[in-house]
């Protein structure tokens, strides 16, 4: 959101800058960082996994220290307990969306192995669909989405940023050698 609206109140300009921003998946944006398709990324979990991995990214920026991520269900699941037996749709296994449900459920008294059955649901407006349509009983989605949620009749049961921190949104550049 910060570079949306850096770019829409002309910030960038300002600084003499015309960033071109383009939408992609995380795992894109690294590869796509990596092979010098574009200079800068956003995604900053999948940077850090593949810097950890040896790849040539950095991190340079900090936007947000708190996760963006609404929890919403289906009517009828009234709270997070509520979730147990049952399933909660996510974009993809092994990212920091994964591993923040994990964690969040975790601290709910739930084990997200055990527990809850976490479902590939891709998306934010799949993983929505996906509660509408009974594949998934709730969902974790970013902010804005949460307001697409909740005018399609779901529920918020939580916001990730109240009870966790954690880096989100950091610019990265291909390392300069």
């Amino acid at each position: 959101m910060p570079m949306l609206a850096a770019s829409k109140f002309g910030f960038y300009q300002q600084e003499g800058l015309r960033p071109e921003l383009i939408l992609m998946r995380p795992n894109i944006s690294v590869t796509a960082v990596v092979t010098g398709q574009v200079e800068f990324a956003t995604a900053h979990g999948s940077i850090v996994r593949a810097a950890a991995q040896g790849m040539p990214v950095k991190s340079l920026m900090v936007v947000a220290d708190r996760p963006a991520y609404y929890l919403v269900s289906k009517a009828g699941v009234n709270s997070v307990s509520a979730l147990r037996g049952r399933s909660v749709g996510i974009a993809s296994l092994g990212g920091s969306v994964h591993l923040m449900t994990k964690e969040f459920m975790a601290q709910n008294n739930l084990d997200a192995d055990k527990n809850v059955a976490l479902v590939v649901t891709g998306d934010h407006n799949t993983s929505i669909q996906a509660i509408q349509n009974g594949h998934v009983d709730a969902a974790v989605i970013s902010v804005p989405w949460q307001t697409v949620a909740e005018k399609a009749g779901l529920r918020k049961l939580a916001y990730f940023g109240d009870v966790m921190r954690l880096p989100m949104a950091n610019s990265q550049r291909h390392r300069l050698s």
